[in-house]
């Protein structure tokens, strides 16, 4: 490198130097130096904060909910949704006959309640009960997401208590399996037996269930029961008008069971004309709008039988209550601690499968396990002689002071 390529590589250095310093005391002097706001700062460092302890919180709420939803899930699992298919069928009162078939006496333990298959159940009825609780039912899974959050937004800002957000698979997995305390447990218990049963159940198998278990007032179980006590009919023999009736009572069976029935005197509700109808009624009326709204559909996907018009005319056809009568036929005979009573008893206590069991548990089985007891007696002769004796007793006259040897009463017993 020679000595004139040397200077002038010096004399560049030396003014890049020169530029790189004055490019510097430019940029300092162009920077503004800003002030940090306290406030913001500490806006941010909250924010912050209040992030961490939300993410924090989210995931110990994760792990307790997975807990609990674990806790709850294993419980279910002790729970088998299969029993009240299986026992169903058995459980009602039991019934006492003559040999000619004349019904006796029917056995009643806490509660009254009669089987009935869903083939002998009218398709206007089953629209009834579908109208009544579960519009959806046969196209949800057995939870209706949509119905759910619709009857809470209803009750909460409408105070509406007529459309409920249980469908008639949940309500069968309530009366049946998990009973009615209000808890978060119990309604996640709910739901997840109420999609196991309706993957595992055909729709006419839930809806025979449901029409066999749910309340009706008082202590009747069950529709047939209710149509029964109620009307004194079969169910087939129902008018559209009390099916619709009917239908609506589960709802709230304290509150819409006809008088006598519920827990409430007279129990009224006011029109938007200012006129008052009782609440069955009012009921009974929203059951048949809806009939009317899903009858075309229930029609074509289900061929059910349905008259739209027969529907409509029911609003306002008059409800006539016709209460049966529960008094027993030869009543010496078939009384609860009598012969037939007692000897059903010692022929249970003899067979296998109740060998086991208690004094207590062979009277349930009587009382509440759908037996069907036949006897020897001939009513008709039975009624002959039961005349004979009215007459003799209205024609006797008594005798003071003379004593029949059976009891010291001092009367003559004819």
């Amino acid at each position: 490198m020679n000595v004139k390529n040397s200077k002038k590589i010096a004399s560049n250095r030396a003014a890049f130097a020169k530029f790189s310093i004055f490019k510097k005391i430019l940029g300092k002097k162009s920077v503004t130096k800003k002030v940090k706001n306290p406030y913001i700062i500490m806006l941010k460092r909250s924010m912050l904060a209040f992030s961490f302890v939300v993410l924090v919180a989210m995931l110990a709420g994760s792990v307790v909910a997975a807990f609990w939803v674990g806790d709850v899930l294993k419980s279910t699992a002790n729970i088998d949704p299969n029993d009240p298919f299986k026992q169903i069928a058995n459980v009602g009162d039991s019934l006492i006959f003559a040999k000619d078939g004349t019904e006796l006496k029917r056995i009643s333990g806490e509660e009254t309640r009669d089987f009935i298959k869903i083939e002998d159940v009218p398709d206007y009825v089953r629209a009834a009960f579908i109208a009544a609780e579960d519009k959806n039912f046969f196209q949800n899974k057995g939870v209706d997401p949509v119905a759910l959050v619709r009857a809470v937004v209803n009750t909460v800002f409408k105070k509406d208590s007529l459309q409920g957000g249980s469908t008639i698979t949940q309500q069968v997995v309530k009366v049946n399996l998990v009973g009615d305390e209000k808890s978060i447990n119990r309604k996640l218990k709910e739901l997840i037996l109420a999609v196991q049963i309706s993957n595992q159940y055909d729709k006419n198998e839930i809806l025979q269930l449901y029409m066999n278990s749910i309340p009706f007032g008082s202590n009747i179980i069950g529709l047939k029961r209710a149509a029964k006590i109620y009307f004194s009919k079969d169910v087939k023999d129902l008018t559209y008008g009390e099916a619709a009736l009917l239908a609506g009572i589960p709802n709230q069976p304290s509150l819409l069971a006809p008088a006598g029935f519920n827990s409430i005197t007279d129990p009224m509700v006011t029109q938007p004309d200012g006129t008052q109808i009782p609440s069955n009624i009012a009921r009974q009326r929203y059951v048949l709008q809806n009939m009317y709204e899903i009858a075309d559909d229930l029609k074509s996907s289900q061929k059910y039988d349905l008259d739209k018009d027969k529907i409509k005319a029911a609003e306002t056809d008059k409800i006539v209550y016709n209460y049966s009568k529960s008094d027993s036929r030869a009543p010496h005979f078939v009384q609860n601690g009598g012969i037939v009573y007692e000897e059903v008893k010692n022929i249970l206590k003899g067979l296998p499968q109740y060998k086991d069991k208690t004094e207590n548990e062979i009277d349930g089985i009587i009382t509440s396990g759908g037996l069907r007891i036949y006897t020897t007696l001939d009513y008709d002769m039975q009624q002959k002689a039961e005349d004979r004796v009215k007459i003799i007793d209205d024609t006797t006259t008594a005798i003071p002071g003379s004593v029949c040897g059976y009891c010291s009463s001092g009367i003559w017993c004819a």
